[in-house]
């Protein structure tokens, strides 16, 4: 298995691709909270017909393992960073679907030199009081075994306002 390894993070990711050259335009896929790479399986081979697709998990999901446990959206784009700077990818559309398009669109906000387009699926935009019903919802179900705290915390956009997009 590929792992990305830093001082305290081991990123698991897979390359996808029938000829990974430099010349290869390139996706990178980000899934949402509480899945992990195998999100986009059932898409990446008929993406592979023309492009490298890289899929990685994100810290704490999947194959994915953090020493430090931090998750925050400035491990996430760290963590992405430090994945197209070893793999040696100069640009790449970026794909983030959820929780993903989240990291995506902050990512691209900071790397805007390496993003050659930017795909979000499904971004999350919830309004405080349907924050709280939602997590009473979860709250209720799963006995406070998810740690919806702190999905929540991650899963709302910060700001609306136009320099923030």
């Amino acid at each position: 298995m590929p792992f990305l390894h830093t001082a305290t993070e081991k990123i698991y990711y897979e390359v996808h691709s029938p000829v990974f050259t430099d010349k290869t335009e390139i996706i990178v896929m980000v899934h949402s909270v509480i899945t992990d790479h195998t999100l986009f399986d059932s898409i990446t081979a008929e993406l592979t017909q023309h492009y490298s697709v890289i899929q990685y998990d994100l810290r704490e999901t999947g194959n994915s393992a953090s020493a430090t446990g931090e998750i925050s959206f400035e491990a996430h784009i760290e963590d992405l960073f430090h994945l197209l700077h070893t793999l040696h990818i100069k640009k790449c559309y970026l794909v983030g679907v959820g929780f993903g398009g989240q990291i995506a669109v902050k990512f691209a906000a900071r790397y805007e030199f390496l993003i050659e387009g930017l795909i979000l699926l499904s971004l999350p935009f919830y309004s405080d009081s349907t924050l709280q019903k939602i997590k009473r919802c979860y709250n209720e179900e799963s006995k406070k075994q998810i740690p919806v705290d702190k999905i929540f915390e991650l899963g709302k956009l910060e700001s609306l306002e136009p320099t923030n997009i």
